[in-house]
């Protein structure tokens, strides 16, 4: 900012004859960024991450035999598993896991507003969307019901929705503004 008793600035040029002399002011401070996606971006984020983690112990609690009480929600039959969906099952349970850690370390990375943080929570928000319509391809050929496919497109709801918050320039700027 150019002071004007500084003995190391330049004289201004002489005004031309019939024009005033004229100085643009500096531009106003700029405002802090809003918070507010960068909040909802990790609190999404973490949502996320429970039901990845909390479903990929369902998974397992299912593949075992284990249901909830109430339920005869059993997957196994007289032969072992019906039909071929066991490496369907352990293929969601893996991705699930794997969606889950990368959301987890992203939203705690994300709250303290690192580069690093976004990455992993585009990262983990793929992979769940993947493991969501690879649920969504399964249940619609499996089920002659509409409720599995409704409960897979359920589940790619949170998923874009942090995805998208995650990758808007306000959170950008508000990941940013911590730099400086």
């Amino acid at each position: 900012m150019d002071h004007p008793h500084d003995p190391h600035r330049e004289p201004d040029p002489p005004p031309r004859p019939g024009f005033a002399p004229y100085r643009f002011p500096p531009p106003p401070p700029q405002a802090s960024p809003n918070p507010v996606t960068g909040i909802i971006a990790v609190v999404l984020a973490g949502f996320v991450a429970v039901t990845c983690l909390s479903g990929s112990i369902f998974g397992v609690l299912g593949l075992i035999g284990v249901s909830p009480p109430g339920t005869h929600a059993n997957i196994r039959t007289s032969v072992g598993v019906a039909g071929g969906v066991l490496p369907v099952l352990i293929l969601g349970i893996v991705l699930n896991v794997v969606a889950g850690l990368l959301l987890a370390a992203g939203t705690a990375a994300l709250a303290q507003r690192t580069r690093l943080g976004r990455r992993l929570v585009v990262g983990g928000c793929a992979v769940t969307i993947g493991t969501n319509l690879l649920s969504l391809g399964y249940a619609a050929s499996v089920t002659p019901y509409f409720n599995g496919a409704a409960v897979a497109l359920l589940g790619l709801l949170f998923p874009i929705a942090t995805l998208v918050v995650v990758t808007v320039p306000p959170t950008t700027t508000w990941i940013n503004a911590r730099r400086r």
